[in-house]
């Protein structure tokens, strides 16, 4: 299994592709460094999931590539925003987000069959209701309320201590560690991406 420390960081790669994806269809351009910092953040990445030979689980690898797969669409996803934003209002925008993104994980956790949607777990329901109105309103509704004025990139850039909060959190109640050299690439990668979202708003500043 892939420890969560490293599938935050490889999801929270997203603001790299952001500026990217950025650059070729909004044309907000990327100066060197910035490409160089890129380089730096994917780099970073690669060493945060690597994995010795003689212990490389499929598990490892299929989680790494979903992590990869996840940055991606988070990535599609605040570009999307961003031009969406543009001409839309705040709740004209998140509201059907939101309310879509909740009926196709509804349809396809009946498909699954593994999960009672009608949870009548007291606990369950709490935690349901403590992820709807901190990770989601509190937050991706304060990020989609951003795209509207400042780039993709570097809103999207906020998110990425989230590998040290989960690190954290997953060693106490999980009790996951994880090898010196993926600690080093954590570490790259996020260094990378913070760096990059401070120059991008220096630019943003002085435009």
């Amino acid at each position: 299994m892939l420890p969560v420390i490293v599938s935050t960081t490889l999801v929270d790669l997203h603001p790299v592709f952001t500026g990217i994806l950025s650059h070729a269809i909004l044309k907000e351009r990327l100066e060197k460094k910035q490409w160089v910092l890129i380089i730096i953040s994917l780099s970073g990445g690669l060493l945060a999931s690597y994995r010795e030979p003689s212990s490389l689980a499929g598990e490892w690898v299929l989680g790494s590539i979903l992590s990869i797969i996840g940055a991606l669409a988070a990535s599609g996803y605040f570009v999307i925003g961003r031009i969406v934003r543009k001409s839309a209002g705040l709740y004209e925008y998140v509201i059907p987000t939101y309310l879509w993104s909740s009926v196709f994980l509804a349809v396809i956790s009946i498909l699954e069959g593994r999960y009672n949607l009608l949870t009548t777990d007291l606990r369950e329901f709490a935690l349901f209701v403590a992820i709807a109105i901190g990770p989601m309103i509190g937050g991706h509704t304060v990020l989609n309320y951003m795209l509207r004025y400042v780039e993709a990139p570097i809103v999207s850039t906020i998110a990425v201590l989230e590998p040290v909060g989960a690190g954290i959190l997953a060693y106490i109640f999980l009790g996951e560690l994880v090898e010196p050299i993926n600690i080093l690439g954590i570490s790259l990668a996020v260094s990378g991406i913070v760096i990059l979202g401070i120059t991008l708003l220096n630019r943003s500043q002085q435009a």
